[in-house]
């Protein structure tokens, strides 16, 4: 059971995440991590919670960290500029 408040673009309270709702709020977490511009229920979760988009992304990944549910993963540098990240949960 879910007795606060979970992001998935949605607010869902006291509800059974079911195996298909659970694969949708993997893919928004992997997209919320991934901090992917086109996303569009990001503004709609910093309403909701009322945070700014720094502290939610933050708050986020040091939960899943924590919890050991995710992985982050840096590519090789191509030339010059920042290595690419990926992002994985391990219980997929």
């Amino acid at each position: 059971m879910i007795s606060s408040k979970v992001i998935t673009g949605k607010l869902i309270t006291n509800k059974m995440i079911y195996s298909k709702d659970f694969t949708e709020l993997r893919i928004n977490i992997l997209n919320v991590l991934s901090k992917n511009p086109y996303f569009k229920p990001r503004q709609e979760i910093c309403d909701i919670l009322e945070e700014a988009w720094t502290t939610v992304f933050d708050n986020l990944y040091k939960l899943y960290k924590n919890w050991g549910l995710v992985r982050r993963k840096t590519g090789k540098k191509q030339g010059r500029g920042r290595p690419k990240v990926f992002w994985a949960l391990t219980l997929l």
